[in-house]
C-alpha cells in the first residue's frame, strides 16, 4: 500500500507516461539567451531592460531497484549580461531523493533541495512553481524576489509502516533555510528558518479510496535587524483521497490550526483558525497535469509576522507530437497579516507568476526550447518589489544531451 499523496512529500508526475524514465545517467549542456524587461528591480524608479546569456551544465542520475529508488541532480549556470556586467554571476542547484524499502512493510525516504540563485528566471523549474505534491505545505512559500541573491535549502525525511492490508502509518521531519545577500535587490526581505514534524495514519476504504488523520507542527524563526520573532503552528488534518482509473488522483485535507506568534519584548499572540489543502493530479500517456491549493497561517518566506496565506499552483505538460512538447505553469499566492499590532510585522501582499515553453527535439542529442515568463507582485513593505512590481522574460535555448542507461 503506497503512502497517499496527502501524507507524502513526493511530487506528482511532471510528464506523461510515455516520458517517464528510470535507470539512467544524463549529462547536458545548455546555451540560453534571454531578454529581461526589469532587471534592476528595487534599485531604480523605472524598469531597466537588458539581455542575458547563460551556459548551464547539468548532470542527473536515476536508479530503480526492487528495494531502492535513488535520484539526484546538479545544475550550475553561468550568467552574463550585455549592459549590466556587474551583475554577472554563477548560480547552482542540487537535488537528492531516496526511497528505500527496509522490509515488505517498512519504507524510509529522504530528500534535499539546495539552490543558490541570483535570477529567478534562470531556475531549473518553472517560475514560481516548484514540484507540486498532494501534501499540505511543510514550509512557507517564498516571496519571489526576481533578481535578489539568495540561498535556499529544504530537507526532509519520512518513514512509513504498513501494519495491515488496508492501514498505513508514519511520520517525518523537515527543515528549510532562506538567506538573502543584503543587496538593494532584496530590500525589505528578511532571512528565516523553519523546522517541522508530522505523523499520519491512513486507512484504505472501498476500492481506491482512503481516509485518515495527519498532524503537523511547524516552527518558523524570523531574523529582522532588531529583535527576534517566532511562529509555532499546530495543525490536525482530516484527510481523504481517491484514485480513478490509475491516472487521476484527488485528495483533500481540512482541519483546525492553532498558531502562536512571539516577538521580542512583547506579549505573545495566539489564535485558532482553519487550514485546507486540496490537490489533483492527472497522468495520461502524453499529458500530465497537477494542481494544489492551500490555505493556512504561515510565516517567513522573506516576510515578517504571522500571515494568513492562500496559494494555488498548477503545472501541465503535453507531448504534442513525437518531437514536440508544450509545458506551462501558474501560481498565485496572497498573504494577509493576522498580527498587525506587532511593529515588525509585514503588511502582506500577493504574487502572480506564469510561464509557457515549447520544446523541439532536433535529434537524439539536441533539444531546442523557446519560452516566456511573467511575474506580477504587490507588497507594500518590500522596497525591492514595490516600485517595479512587474517582470517579464523571454528566452531561447539549445542544449546538448548525452544519456546512458543503467543496469542493462
Amino acid at each position: 500500500m503506497p503512502v497517499p499523496p496527502v501524507a507524502s512529500s513526493e511530487p506528482f508526475p511532471a510528464s506523461g507516461l510515455s516520458g517517464t524514465r528510470s535507470n539512467y545517467l544524463d549529462l547536458a549542456l545548455a546555451f540560453q539567451t534571454s531578454y529581461y524587461d526589469n532587471l534592476l528591480a528595487g534599485t531604480s524608479s523605472r524598469p531597466i531592460a537588458d539581455e542575458g546569456f547563460s551556459i548551464a551544465p547539468e548532470v542527473e542520475f536515476n536508479q530503480l531497484t526492487p528495494r531502492l529508488h535513488e535520484s539526484w541532480a546538479y545544475r550550475s549556470s553561468f550568467l552574463f549580461y550585455r549592459e549590466t556586467s556587474a551583475r554577472n554571476d554563477a548560480d547552482q542547484s542540487a537535488a537528492l531523493d531516496i526511497q528505500y524499502r527496509l522490509s515488505p512493510h517498512l519504507t524510509v525516504s529522504g530528500h534535499d533541495i539546495f539552490e543558490k540563485s541570483s535570477n529567478v528566471f534562470d531556475q531549473g523549474y518553472s517560475l514560481g512553481v516548484g514540484p507540486i505534491s498532494g501534501a499540505p505545505p511543510s514550509s512557507p512559500v517564498n516571496v519571489i524576489a526576481p533578481y535578489a541573491g539568495q540561498l535556499t535549502n529544504t530537507a526532509g525525511a519520512e518513514i512509513a509502516y504498513q501494519f495491515s492490508k488496508n492501514q498505513i502509518a508514519g511520520g517525518g521531519g523537515n527543515a528549510s533555510t532562506l538567506q538573502y545577500r543584503n543587496q538593494p535587490e532584496d530590500a525589505g526581505l528578511y532571512n528565516s528558518t523553519s523546522r517541522g514534524a508530522s505523523v499520519f495514519y491512513n486507512r484504505r476504504l472501498l476500492g481506491a479510496q482512503y481516509a485518515g488523520l495527519t498532524y503537523r507542527y511547524l516552527k518558523i524563526l524570523g531574523q529582522p535587524a532588531n529583535g527576534n520573532l517566532q511562529i509555532d503552528t499546530h495543525t490536525l488534518f482530516f484527510t481523504y483521497g481517491i484514485t480513478l482509473d490509475q491516472r487521476l488522483t484527488v485528495s483533500a485535507a481540512i482541519g483546525p490550526q492553532f498558531y502562536n506568534y512571539a516577538q521580542s519584548r512583547l506579549p505573545a499572540s495566539h489564535s485558532l483558525t482553519q487550514a485546507v489543502t486540496v490537490s489533483a493530479s492527472w497522468q495520461g500517456l502524453h499529458t500530465a497535469f497537477a494542481t494544489n491549493f492551500s490555505r493556512s497561517v504561515v510565516g517567513g518566506a522573506g516576510q515578517l509576522g504571522a500571515l494568513s496565506s492562500s496559494a494555488i499552483g498548477a503545472s501541465a505538460q503535453w507531448q504534442v507530437a513525437r518531437a514536440w512538447s508544450l509545458a506551462s505553469a501558474f501560481s498565485y499566492a496572497t498573504y494577509k497579516n493576522v498580527t498587525p499590532s506587532f511593529d515588525l510585522s509585514s503588511r502582506g501582499g500577493n504574487s502572480t507568476a506564469g510561464s509557457i515553453s515549447l520544446d523541439h527535439r532536433l535529434n537524439d542529442r539536441f533539444l531546442a526550447q523557446i519560452g516566456y515568463q511573467r511575474l506580477h507582485q504587490a507588497y507594500e513593505s518590500v522596497q525591492a518589489i514595490e516600485a517595479n512590481p512587474d517582470a517579464n522574460s523571454a528566452f531561447v535555448s539549445i542544449s546538448y544531451h548525452l544519456s546512458r542507461p543503467l543496469g542493462r
